[in-house]
């Protein structure tokens, strides 16, 4: 949903009592425990090959302080930019893998999320001009992750349904009873 697509639904359902909430996605899965635990290992990965690099940058270094031939500097150079764009290739790589499984997840909890805390919208949006905080379900979403270890749960999901379902059903028949206002314009 583009920030213009969202604000004019915001704009639309405000008159109406519609509650919408908004999640950004980037700060959501940066919030959450399995990202650090990405971080902490893309850390890790590079730590690791840090001495491989290091040797090859000093072989460099050496080669061209002993004024080596320029075919053995190329060949220098060329294995050390080689090895530090495959560090980098596979840092990336994981750290995308891991963004990729959280915001997978969270997506999946974006209807029990709105069911649970009473919204019509939750939004996932890059951006906005402007998101009032007190609708802004990002830091709930990151924690709902955490305790829910990645895994959406169908049945929550379809036990909330039954329940909004079910308050619906009573105060149709409650309005029933009463005399709807709807009802009595008519």
């Amino acid at each position: 949903m583009t920030t213009r697509s969202f604000l004019i639904a915001a704009l639309l359902f405000a008159g109406c009592g519609t509650r919408i909430g908004y999640v950004d996605p980037e700060r959501s899965v940066q919030q959450t425990d399995e990202w650090r635990a990405v971080q902490a290992d893309v850390k890790a990965y590079a730590e690791s090959r840090q001495p491989e690099l290091d040797a090859l940058k000093d072989a460099l270094v050496k080669a061209r302080t002993a004024k080596a031939s320029a075919e053995e500097i190329v060949a220098k150079e060329t294995k050390y930019g080689e090895m530090y764009s495959q560090v980098q290739a596979e840092a990336k790589r994981r750290a995308d893998a891991g963004a990729a499984k959280i915001s997978a997840a969270e997506a999946r909890m974006a209807e029990a999320l709105a069911l649970a805390e009473g919204f019509d919208v939750v939004a996932f949006s890059g951006g906005a001009a402007y998101i009032n905080p007190k609708v802004d379900l990002t830091a709930k979403m990151a924690k709902r992750y955490d305790e829910q270890a990645g895994a959406a749960s169908v049945a929550q999901v379809a036990e909330l349904r039954a329940q909004v379902a079910d308050m619906k059903t009573k105060e149709a028949a409650l309005e029933a009873k009463q005399g709807s206002p709807a009802l009595a314009k008519k």
